[in-house]
């Protein structure tokens, strides 16, 4: 335990206190984690290099609300939020791919 937990607990008299107060400090509620899972949505250019990244979040988030909403997210708004996040030199994929998805272009 660093300095800083070691203060934090300095005043608690079990180990169970000591739990209670580090995860009352440290651990997030479900609003509050679910709000900064939400960046999947927000995130801009700065993940245009790191689909891996975007899918991470992704999954974290349906994790959450599975958890806390008993329900989850369609794979469809990862696959658009990764296509937003193609840099512009994907262009003709991007559109290829759109047309693909609505059943224009068959197999």
């Amino acid at each position: 335990m660093d300095d800083s937990n070691a203060e934090l607990t300095s005043v608690c008299k079990t180990a169970k206190s000591v739990s209670e107060k580090l995860l009352s400090v440290y651990e997030q509620s479900s609003g509050l984690r679910l709000d900064r899972l939400m960046k999947f949505f927000r995130s801009e250019k700065e993940v245009e290099d790191d689909i891996a990244k975007l899918q991470r979040n992704f999954s974290e988030l349906n994790e959450e609300l599975r958890r806390v909403a008993k329900t989850i997210l369609p794979d469809l708004l990862l696959k658009s939020r990764i296509m937003s996040a193609l840099p512009s030199e994907y262009f003709g994929f991007k559109s290829v791919w759109d047309l693909y998805s609505r059943g224009e272009i068959s197999q």
